[in-house]
């Protein structure tokens, strides 16, 4: 908001709106789909950031990431995941379906490194664990940095687990 002002930026989603008629909408994309259904070409919609958009395979959501697509070709898209791998059947297909030339974009690091964890400890054990461990732990060097978590199914016996690699492969 900063860049842009307060009034020129709102929100819309299912249960609530603020600042709905400024220029730049964040919005879920349900909204953007019933805009689309609603406004078709007519729409006002120059640009949409759509994220996550593994969900336009999904058999319930799907919908709302493919409806915008097909009913607002006058809109430039930028289509967001960071799980789909090979995109390269998606975007023929999406060529395919607009009649619009797709682009990727990749390889953009990430300020933030994930980590992913696994444990067979009771919930509330896990959840607590984090407080434990001193300030800055699992960052910067220590012992979990690079994401690395753990898998155990007792306090004694663990395993290392890495996060998952270019290409979706997971080792253990």
């Amino acid at each position: 908001m900063r860049t842009f002002g307060a009034e020129r930026v709102g929100m819309v989603t299912g249960d609530a709106s603020v600042n709905a008629d400024a220029p730049i909408i964040a919005c879920t994309a349900e909204i953007l789909a019933n805009v689309a259904l609603r406004g078709g070409r007519d729409a006002d919609v120059g640009q949409a950031v759509m994220d996550e958009f593994h969900y336009y395979g999904d058999h319930q959501r799907g919908w709302a990431w493919q409806v915008p697509l097909v009913e607002l070709p006058q809109t430039q898209f930028v289509l967001m995941s960071a799980t789909l791998g090979d995109t390269t059947d998606l975007r023929a297909d999406l060529t395919r379906r607009t009649g619009r030339p797709t682009a990727l974009v990749a390889g953009a690091e990430r300020p933030v490194p994930l980590s992913y964890r696994f444990s067979m400890d009771p919930l509330h054990e896990a959840l607590q664990e984090p407080a434990r461990r001193p300030r800055g732990a699992g960052l910067r060097g220590a012992p979990d940095a690079g994401g690395g978590g753990r898998a155990s199914a007792g306090a004694d016996e663990r395993q290392r687990v890495q996060p998952r690699r270019e290409g979706g492969d997971r080792r253990a």
